[in-house]
């Protein structure tokens, strides 16, 4: 039981790392957009 949550506690950082980079990225790619387009 306790493996477990410590399985998925690994699996949601492992989210929340890969929302954050997305995030960055797309925000990123905005201002580009914004500044060039």
């Amino acid at each position: 039981m306790l493996s477990s949550v410590k399985y998925y506690s690994i699996i949601d950082e492992q989210k929340g790392k890969l929302v954050t980079k997305i995030t960055n990225e797309i925000s990123r790619d905005f201002t580009a957009y914004f500044w060039w387009g």
